[in-house]
């Protein structure tokens, strides 16, 4: 995992800054990497299209401005070729792999989701990196280690929904190219250890404020969802919602509370669910 998730503190400067490219700076720092899509639909600058009235398309304003920080080097873009869009990350990151890309975007893609799930749901209006990291935190740690086998999450993540607390996450975003059923068996196991060390047996007390936690995959197709589930079932003992799965065939960047109050979320033996009510 390569986590680019600023706590609230690093972005507090940010609020007090009025403009979009201020604003599109501290995105970037709340994500490894985004493209012009993605950054719309934060800013909330995006509009329909004309062929397609069904689909949104990034406004004038936002590539102005996209092309503005990159000439001031204040965001910096990376192309995988002469022929790709381009893909944005926060000054000082290192450029993404290339075969890493497209993970690293989808694990964006999930992430702005819920955060566009929680603007609505938290009635926020306010489309800024300061506002979205008081919903979406990060947890202060970034891999599950103390045990065999280690855990590095592609992301750790705690909602905060306004009047009902928290619930905190750990996710898995699955392109489907990892094909290896072992790995996908150790990595189950040691989410299952670590709860068990860290939360189970010790009531919810630990030095990370992790009372309790569930694992969500993200698949890129339901057929991986579903083959992950089969994997799953193999490694728990008994039916359980501490793993769900899910895939962005099951909801949009237009319809983004899908992610929490629809029933989306399927355990590796039940029907699907909603993340809350």
């Amino acid at each position: 995992m390569d986590t680019q998730t600023n706590g609230v503190g690093s972005l507090e400067k940010i609020s007090t800054v009025g403009g979009n490219g201020h604003a599109m700076v501290g995105f970037s720092q709340q994500y490894r990497l985004l493209d012009v899509r993605l950054l719309s639909y934060l800013m909330e600058l995006k509009k329909k299209r004309k062929d397609d009235p069904r689909k949104f398309e990034p406004t004038r304003t936002v590539w102005n401005c996209l092309t503005r920080l990159v000439n001031e080097k204040r965001i910096l873009v990376q192309r995988l070729g002469a022929r790709d869009r381009y893909f944005y990350r926060a000054r000082g990151m290192r450029p993404v792999e290339k075969d890493y890309v497209p993970h690293c975007l989808s694990i964006s893609a999930t992430l702005v989701g819920f955060t566009l799930a929680l603007r609505q749901i938290c009635n926020v209006s306010d489309c800024s990196p300061f506002t979205d990291a008081k919903l979406l935190q990060p947890w202060s740690i970034w891999k599950l280690d103390d045990i065999e086998p280690e855990v590095i999450p592609d992301n750790l993540f705690s909602i905060n929904v306004f009047g009902k607390g928290k619930l905190h996450f750990a996710l898995e975003e699955e392109t489907g190219k990892i094909k290896d059923k072992q790995k996908h068996r150790q990595s189950m196991r040691g989410y299952l250890l670590w709860r068990k060390k860290f939360c189970l047996e010790t009531n919810g007390e630990n030095e990370f404020g992790i009372p309790s936690f569930r694992v969500l995959f993200m698949s890129a197709d339901d057929a991986w969802k579903n083959e992950l589930r089969e994997i799953c079932r193999g490694v728990c003992s008994k039916p359980n919602r501490f793993f769900l799965f899910s895939s962005h065939q099951q909801w949009t960047l237009d319809n983004p509370t899908s992610l929490l109050r629809s029933p989306i979320w399927q355990s590796a033996w039940g029907e699907p669910q909603p993340l809350m009510e």
